[in-house]
């Protein structure tokens, strides 16, 4: 991969974490505010969720820090 390629693949993984970011404020909110804090059902599918993004972004930035280290 050249060095153009890998700061593609680094902005595209920029990308993906800001979207998991996004997600995960979205369901606190809805369990503060919205039907999560209504529904229990619901309250625990949104922290799975945020569980899940969660374990993404940290996989997103486990790739993002080895590529890093691959740029010269």
């Amino acid at each position: 991969m050249n060095r153009a390629e890998t700061l593609q693949t680094l902005m595209t993984i920029d990308s993906a974490i800001e979207y998991y970011e996004s997600r995960i404020n979205d369901r606190k909110h809805n369990n503060e505010f919205g039907a999560g804090f209504e529904f229990q059902s619901i309250r625990k599918m949104n922290d799975h969720d945020i569980e899940i993004s969660s374990m993404c972004i940290e996989r997103l930035n486990q790739r993002f820090r080895k590529l890093t280290l691959t740029l010269k």
